[in-house]
């Protein structure tokens, strides 16, 4: 993935690394499958939520 992260195209990693460009592709799928699906299941950072509602003020 870090030969992916410089943005060579899938045939150019895969010459590199000896193997075909269709697996590159699904390493590329997998990893971006893989981050999204963390993304969605973790929990959000930063302080905690408020209350949707409007309080109004005295």
């Amino acid at each position: 993935m870090l030969a992916c992260a410089t943005g060579a195209a899938n045939e150019d990693v895969a010459a590199r690394l000896g193997v075909a460009a269709h697996r590159v592709s699904r390493w590329r799928a997998r990893f971006v499958q893989d981050l999204l699906g963390a993304w969605r299941t973790s929990p959000a950072q930063g302080l905690p939520g408020r209350s949707p509602t409007c309080r109004s003020r005295k």
